[in-house]
């Protein structure tokens, strides 16, 4: 019996998603046990949520997009990074991966690729990484690891990473001295320095560099559970549009905004769907607007567990960036109306909504209406463009499944 462990994290729906389709994949074969972790149990003593993760969500609730980029795609990956890599969180991490005795290692985790690819390299193991993001951070990655990726896009993020910088090529030992340990940290930040991540750091799934490095990569197309690769939908010509607003499972201020930018508009005849997660109050407070025109009717949602289905009935998606609900559009065929202003692990959502025009990007809340305005009549080119996205991956999912499982086994 082989077995494949699979690290995700806690950090919105996404990394458990992408964890779940790995490991329905991996058990269809019967001679494979696949078990589930979450890094923090791989990182942390004591229960309880992570305290970066917490404060990401208190922030995005609030729709402080900014600041949660400043603090945790930034000064987290310059400056606290480097001093995680020199702690004890990382031979943690590594011993306690050991200890699960694994045959194959598999991450869709953030910042966890360093511990496990070398706790991997240090069992003599594959270890393969499916980044949930499409524009990249080095700690997505490993020197070592082969790559499983949504689109080629993301595949050439990848390669235009330096892999002589400090992140890829040293390697902190478990018995590390203060002075080993020391020179790493003066290697780290003479190279990186604390002003920007990018490009050292982080690449755009929409940059334009040249190639660095030759890491496989293999591309999976939209890959999700089954029950999303139902054919897309179909809406006839004069059906009434169905808007949904969604901010993945947070609800917050900006599922608010839109929604009230909405009910504002005194020309819309839609039904508008509010997907408040987890945040009760938003649904009371919601439900209370009156809209300012007659044809319009508003329902608000906590937490939903057939958002497949639901983005099948769906004319427009207006959402906060993110790589679950983009990849959940392309598969449903649903045309997306996202801020332009995103986080940056987010931003390469806003890049290839860009690129492949299948929706719109606004600049602002107050863009909102006028741009719906616009797209409305033309939903039916961008399923067009929708449709030509999914054709380009046609492999049968079978097939898929079997370029997965050579490569995370190395067959």
């Amino acid at each position: 019996m082989r077995r494949a462990v699979i690290v995700y994290e806690r950090a919105g729906q996404g990394h458990l998603a992408a964890a779940e389709v790995l490991r329905s994949i991996l058990q269809a074969e019967p001679d494979v046990e696949v078990v589930l972790t979450d890094g923090e149990e791989l990182e942390r003593d004591g229960g309880g949520e992570n305290p970066l993760i917490a404060l990401w969500n208190f922030l995005i609730t609030r729709g402080w997009f900014r600041l949660a980029d400043l603090i945790l795609n930034h000064w987290f990956r310059v400056a606290i990074f480097p001093l995680l890599s020199v702690s004890a969180t990382f031979p943690r991490v590594k011993s306690r991966l050991k200890a699960m005795r694994p045959d194959a290692v598999m991450s869709t985790a953030d910042a966890f690729s360093r511990a496990l690819g070398d706790a991997a390299n240090e069992i003599g193991i594959p270890f393969t990484v499916l980044p949930i993001e499409f524009s990249i951070f080095a700690d997505v990655m490993h020197p070592d690891a082969s790559y499983l990726v949504y689109f080629e896009e993301t595949a050439r993020a990848i390669r235009r990473f330096d892999l002589t910088t400090p992140h890829f090529r040293l390697v902190i030992r478990d018995d590390a001295t203060a002075r080993e340990k020391l020179a790493y940290l003066f290697q780290w930040f003479t190279t990186y320095g604390v002003r920007r991540t990018e490009p050292l750091l982080f690449q755009g799934a929409g940059g334009v560099a040249p190639q660095a490095n030759t890491l496989p990569c293999h591309v999976v197309g939209p890959l999700r559970d089954i029950a999303d690769d139902a054919p897309a939908a179909e809406p006839g010509p004069n059906e009434r549009p169905q808007i949904l607003v969604a901010s993945g499972s947070l609800g917050g201020r900006f599922v608010s905004l839109v929604v009230r930018a909405l009910l504002a508009m005194p020309d819309l005849d839609a039904d508008v769907t509010a997907l408040c997660g987890r945040d009760e109050s938003l649904v009371a407070e919601l439900q209370a607007l009156t809209p300012a025109s007659a044809g319009v009717r508003l329902e608000c949602c906590g937490y939903v567990n057939d958002m497949p289905a639901r983005l099948r009935r769906t004319s427009v998606l207006v959402a906060r960036p993110s790589a679950s609900l983009f990849l959940e559009a392309i598969l449903a065929g649903v045309p997306l109306l996202i801020p332009a202003r995103a986080t940056k692990n987010d931003s390469g959502t806003v890049d290839l909504t860009r690129a492949w025009r299948i929706g719109e990007t606004y600049d602002h809340d107050d863009d909102i209406p006028a741009t719906l305005t616009r797209m409305l009549p033309n939903l039916g080119e961008y399923r067009a463009r929708l449709k030509d996205v999914r054709a380009r991956y046609p492999e049968p999912r079978e097939s898929v499944a079997a370029r997965i499982r050579a490569v995370v086994w190395r067959r």
